[in-house]
């Protein structure tokens, strides 16, 4: 039982911090390297390359999950595990690519988006340290890391005052918001410049 408690913090704070921090300083790396604009002369479009960087975060995130909580033998909803991991890593991934654009300095970014991060996540920094299941429902609005709480701590059987389908619905809803959001600012600042990316 206590490490059922142990598991979503493990599974939110992994795939959050590979989302947020490295993700974003990748970027940052990207940009000092001249990358970006390779990258705005492919014909894949602004919607596709952050599709494929959200996307490849939440896959990666959701086995990670899968094995970890197979592998401490504890039971566990995969039906809301899996997608909840890929949601709450994809939003991460969105989140830091989007914090990153404006950096050059993979260094700056890690200062900077760390704190950004402690921000993002400050709904839920108690919970995670203390291991409190309840979350008031007002958070869930406030951005896409209460909504991950609520749904991991339900993966692995721990009561939340949040059920599972209107979390799910609410950090799906912020995982669009953020990939339209994203999408325009990239389109704008690097594949527009090279006449791809209005499909994309």
């Amino acid at each position: 039982k206590e490490t059922s408690h142990y598991l979503p913090r493990i599974s939110y704070s992994d795939p959050v911090m590979m989302g947020e921090i490295f993700t974003g300083g990748f970027l940052a790396r990207e940009r000092d390297q001249g990358l970006m604009e390779a990258w705005a002369v492919t014909p894949l479009g602004a919607g596709t390359w952050l599709a494929a960087r959200a996307g490849l975060i939440g896959l990666q995130g959701s086995i990670g999950a899968l094995i970890l909580a197979a592998g401490c033998g504890v039971p566990f909803r995969s039906g809301i595990l899996i997608p909840g991991v890929f949601l709450a890593s994809a939003s991460a991934a969105l989140i830091g690519l989007i914090l990153a654009r404006p950096f050059r300095d993979m260094l700056s970014y890690f200062v900077l988006g760390g704190i950004a991060s402690a921000v993002i996540n400050l709904p839920i920094l108690p919970y995670l340290t203390a291991g409190t299941p309840a979350l008031s429902a007002s958070w869930m609005m406030a951005g896409p890391a209460a909504p991950s709480w609520a749904l991991l701590s339900a993966a692995f059987g721990i009561p939340t005052t949040v059920s599972p389908a209107p979390a799910m619905a609410v950090l799906a809803l912020w995982t669009m918001l953020l990939f339209v959001f994203g999408r325009r600012i990239f389109h704008n600042s690097f594949f527009r410049c090279r006449g791809y990316g209005a499909a994309g």
